[in-house]
């Protein structure tokens, strides 16, 4: 038998007091990085169903342009995201998002995050196309792990499948300098 267990209750996590929105749009979504970009866009809507729900275009360096495809089988904005590899690398998992049901939370898990020391790959921010109060932690394993809040939902009339050419309407921007300097600061050596 496949498909997805039951539990006897619902998720609580013992230092998030919203929880996490899961029901009818699972867990989240992931973004891999690809070199095979279009054999995997023929994979997620052939193969599996998955219809696009927008694309984004922007050139994230002088020279290099960044093409992500996003995907969708529920009412989240997206839960496959496809990263065109601007150059050659091993098919990768880029991130993994988990969505707060409270705002709040997403602070909370961004201060212990950073009193933990761990890396910040990306501040605070909201995405332009789904809309994600978001920021990221690299794992690990050496992915990253978005905790984001207030994706939007795909509707019934969706007619927004469009290019996008930025990533965040503000924020995300690489924190790690930043703690780098901060230390350098305290250690009286900036």
């Amino acid at each position: 038998m496949h498909g997805l267990a039951e539990a006897d209750a619902a998720f609580a996590s013992p230092v998030g007091d919203g929880g996490f929105v899961t029901s009818g749009v699972g867990f989240g979504h992931t973004v891999f990085g690809t070199t095979a970009f279009d054999e995997s866009h023929r994979f997620l809507t052939a193969g599996l169903g998955m219809r696009q729900s927008d694309w984004l275009e922007t050139e994230i360096v002088e020279g290099i342009e960044l093409e992500v495809r996003f995907y969708h089988c529920n009412r989240r904005h997206h839960t496959v995201a496809l990263a065109r590899a601007p150059f050659e690398l091993s098919q990768k998992l880029h991130h993994v998002m988990v969505e707060a049901t409270d705002p709040d939370d997403v602070g909370r898990a961004f201060d212990r995050a950073w009193n933990a020391g761990m890396g910040i790959a990306n501040g605070l921010g909201r995405h332009d196309n789904d809309g994600m109060f978001s920021f990221y932690v690299t794992s690990p394993a050496g992915f990253q792990v978005e905790v984001g809040h207030g994706g939007r939902l795909i509707t019934d009339d969706w007619d927004d499948n469009r290019r996008y050419d930025r990533i965040s309407i503000w924020g995300h921007q690489p924190l790690t300098d930043l703690r780098v300097h901060r230390a350098r600061d305290l250690d009286g050596q900036g």
